[in-house]
């Protein structure tokens, strides 16, 4: 923190530490409270479980940096003989990185624009959002990979005005991790080239143009690094394959999800519609921090291009949530310091922009307060799933879902267009990687007629079972994507009387324990 510290005007030092220490406290308790995790995190986990050698499966549709980087707290969930679901540990390591990453956003603020309360704003106005305080507490592969863009930015102007190894080793390892936090972030070295040339072509000859293709040779190298490690981390998920095809198998299999109702549940608006989750003033501010750029330095050019296309890509993919934007809130934060410079000397507009960044912290402290609600605090999958802890692993365990969905109850997500806001996901496969069971202990059972109740003969058997969904008046045995569905999850299991109906789970997220025959 010291670090940003320097040549400070009056009062701004404090503001600065109230700031981080309450955004440092704030982390802190989640990673205590939030005993809750998306579909994304717990695929990190059950990875990172494979990399310490307690599963012998790697979840194939991922890339393994995440994972890596909760290995610490995937090694302490089990040194501690904690619950397989609890995910604690892991959001320690994740509030460490994202505290860091805020403490880096400011300090290259501050380098670019110099210490003052304009920047630091700005800062507050882009990255103290709704979409930071509801995707932070988790394993998130979305909220701190924005750092290394803007670091890659800065690195690649750097590099143009003087070529060294050293920087130059430092963007192929950071284009490299991008990617390998997550495969969409391989377009960072794509906005990184591509605003390089659009900020000014390189001249015909000279240290420009070969600075150029050093970054292009950069982008391969990290290309290069990417495939590899990749390749190496899915030997748990395609054996079978030669290294160097296993990431293109990866590739043929991501590209394959959803098909059919992309456009149902990821609406092109979506990014639109949630514009105040980004922040209200940030979001005003961007488009005259925009044009303000294309007229200021060389770097300034850099970050808009970025900006701008990356919001092009944004639209171009299928898959559309409003937390995939969040990547770009360093950005964000870059380009609009010049029109809050300009707020700060005119007293009206400084009172308007006041008031919206006021409007703009009370809905995130709204969202921010959620790490202290029951449902945040007491995973309800643990309860769900507590006969597995007890007789399940020495046992046969029947399922007929493909995720189980829990979501807080009367909190139904402000997000428009967003179906996986608050609504948490586990996998069968989840409990399979999570709960130490082998492959042969767990039956998928993919159709109702496949199901024959003598199965359950012997005493040693657990069911669990995910009724039917509606999707949009449509019925659907697949997923359950709102929290206005009718959803109904129940768990059985065999008694001296037969099977008997252990839970329910109903769409307002309650529970209600019933005792009879099954159907």
């Amino acid at each position: 923190m010291e670090a940003v510290m320097v040549a400070a005007p009056r009062g701004l030092k404090t503001a600065e530490r109230v700031l981080f220490l309450i955004l440092g406290c704030w982390l802190a308790a989640a990673a205590v409270l939030v005993d809750v995790e998306y579909y994304d995190g717990f695929e990190a986990v059950a990875n990172a479980s494979f990399f310490l050698g307690k599963t012998s499966y790697y979840v194939a549709n991922r890339v393994p940096l995440m994972s890596l980087l909760i290995l610490t707290g995937e090694a302490a969930k089990h040194l501690l003989g904690l619950h397989p679901l609890d995910v604690r540990p892991h959001h320690a390591i994740t509030a460490l990185l994202n505290f860091g990453c805020l403490l880096f956003v400011y300090r290259l603020l501050a380098q670019n624009f110099g210490r003052s309360f304009k920047t630091l704003a700005a800062f507050f106005a882009a990255c103290c959002t709704f979409v930071f305080f509801s995707y932070a507490p988790f394993i998130s592969h979305d909220v701190f990979p924005g750092v290394i863009l803007l670091a890659m930015l800065f690195l690649a102007e750097r590099f143009r005005a003087g070529p060294d190894k050293k920087t130059w080793l430092l963007m192929v390892a950071l284009g490299a991790a991008a990617a390998l936090i997550k495969q969409t972030f391989a377009v960072f070295w794509v906005l990184v080239l591509v605003s390089h040339l659009g900020a000014g072509l390189p001249e015909k000859s000279g240290r420009p143009l070969r600075a150029f293709f050093l970054l292009l040779a950069g982008a391969a190298a990290s290309g290069a690094v990417t495939w590899i490690v990749t390749g190496w981390a899915l030997e748990g998920g395609f054996p079978d394959t030669p290294l160097l095809l296993r990431p293109l198998k990866q590739i043929q299999g991501v590209g394959g999800l959803h098909t059919g109702i992309r456009e149902l549940l990821f609406p092109w608006w979506v990014y639109a519609r949630n514009f105040w989750a980004y922040g209200m003033a940030a979001m005003l501010l961007v488009v005259p921090g925009l044009v303000a750029a294309m007229r200021g330095s060389r770097l300034q050019k850099t970050v808009a291009l970025s900006w701008i296309l990356s919001l092009g890509i944004l639209h171009l993919l299928s898959f559309r949530e409003v937390r995939y934007m969040a990547f770009l809130a360093p950005l964000t934060a870059f380009l609009i310091v010049p029109p809050v410079e300009w707020i700060f000397r005119r007293k009206k507009a400084l009172a308007l922009f006041l008031l919206i960044l006021l409007a703009d912290a009370a809905i995130a402290s709204s969202e921010a307060a959620m790490i202290f609600h029951p449902f945040y605090r007491k995973n309800p999958a643990r309860e769900f799933l507590e006969p597995l802890k007890t007789k399940g692993r020495d046992g046969r365990v029947f399922i007929d879902f493909d995720m189980l969905s829990f979501f807080p109850k009367n909190q139904d997500s402000p997000l428009a267009g967003d179906p996986y806001h608050r609504l948490f996901h586990l996998g069968w496969h989840h409990i399979m990687l999570l709960y130490g069971y082998q492959p042969a202990q767990l039956a998928f059972i993919r159709y109702p007629d496949q199901w024959n109740p003598a199965l359950l003969q012997g005493g040693s058997c657990v069911l669990i079972k995910a009724e039917g969904t509606v999707v949009n008046g449509q019925a659907s045995r697949l997923f359950p994507y709102t929290t206005k569905n009718l959803l109904r999850l129940s768990l059985y299991r065999d008694s001296a009387e037969g099977l008997t109906l252990r839970r329910v789970y109903t769409q307002n997220g309650g529970t209600s324990k019933l005792t009879g025959a099954c159907p």
